[in-house]
């Protein structure tokens, strides 16, 4: 058999070739590929870039898709506004023209910062303290009421209530207890509705208050002196310094009514003698009823005879110091006060 002999250098000189070869077609091939590529780009008509902020992702990438074009997500931030899931910005800007088949890149909303508020009811407000600081939130307003059922220094309620969504850091607002009102010996308002004014007079006083204001109004319906309304309101807790007002029905009375009527005044502790002048105002006129001179300390009673609507001015030395109305309710009232 004849042997064939191949020198390297020919091997070598056909490898070149080769080589050559391919790079050639490589650099054809990729010269097509870029050409075929800009027509297909420049070939592409432009659209304007839809407004994607504040829907959510679905929304947006199904009005992206009527336009040919894609959405990227580039990064995601809190925001208390935008609802998790919802695109906060955009570029490009909507508005603006650009090929289809480009990219729209997105910032997406996380949503806030937010937690869920801890249940602190029935606890003591140092544990309340201690569960609001590990959810990131801040005991707010602390205000108290008397509780039959919560101990002394343990949390009636709270506001935001448990479960709700608030933001971290946010105020939660709490009632404590003070515990039960009977062990603190707390005195509640007496219920007054519905009985005479000199009952009720009894009552206020036998629970230490006394009456600051009678206000009268006209019911046909009640008899005259019943108690129709009151300040403060039944189980309110009151103390040595409450104030009670009360509203009181009278029934109309005609002008032509004359009446008799007792005025209670006690003159001002002083070391002299006083000049007192009690002046009346009624349907039949002004005039003075008394006017005589009196020691500090001193009780008057004045019988008059009045009609209709009647006031009573009462001077010292010249100078008004006080006026009242006369009614037979406030009559009886004001009786009770001279008794006692």
């Amino acid at each position: 058999m004849k042997k064939i002999n191949i020198s390297k250098k020919k091997i070598l000189k056909t490898g070149v070739i080769i080589a050559a070869a391919v790079i050639v077609l490589v650099v054809v091939l990729t010269g097509t590929i870029n050409v075929l590529m800009e027509k297909i780009i420049h070939s592409s008509k432009e659209v304007i870039v839809p407004d994607i902020t504040g829907t959510t992702l679905n929304e947006a990438l199904d009005i992206l898709a009527q336009r040919n074009l894609s959405l990227v997500k580039v990064a995601q931030q809190y925001n208390t506004q935008i609802p998790a899931g919802s695109i906060i910005s955009q570029t490009p800007s909507p508005g603006l023209s650009i090929r289809e088949g480009s990219a729209i890149d997105t910032v997406i909303s996380s949503g806030g910062k937010v937690v869920f508020v801890p249940d602190i009811e029935g606890k003591s407000t140092r544990q309340a303290e201690l569960m609001l600081r590990q959810s990131g939130l801040v005991i707010g307003e602390q205000s108290r009421t008397y509780s039959d059922s919560v101990k002394s220094g343990f949390v009636v309620s709270q506001n935001p209530p448990p479960g709700e969504v608030a933001d971290k850091n946010s105020y939660i607002n709490i009632v404590v207890s003070r515990g039960p009102a009977e062990q603190k010996k707390i005195q509640k308002m007496p219920n007054l509705l519905g009985i005479d004014i000199k009952s009720a007079g009894e009552v206020i006083r036998e629970v230490g208050l006394k009456i600051k204001v009678v206000e009268y109004e006209i019911n046909p319906e009640l008899n005259e002196g019943i108690v129709i309304g009151q300040e403060p309101k039944q189980g309110e807790v009151i103390s040595k310094n409450t104030s009670v007002n009360l509203k009181v029905s009278r029934n109309e009375r005609t002008e032509k009514e004359v009446r008799d009527e007792i005025i209670y005044y006690e003159v001002t502790q002083s070391g002299r003698k006083k000049e007192v002048e009690i002046k009346i105002n009624d349907k039949l006129g002004t005039r003075t009823v008394f006017k005589e001179e009196r020691e500090g300390g001193t009780k008057i009673n004045i019988p008059v005879k009045v009609m209709g609507d009647a006031q009573a001015e009462i001077f010292i030395d010249g100078v008004l110091t006080d006026t009242k109305e006369i009614t037979a309710t406030k009559k009886l009232l004001e009786k009770e006060d001279k008794e006692e």
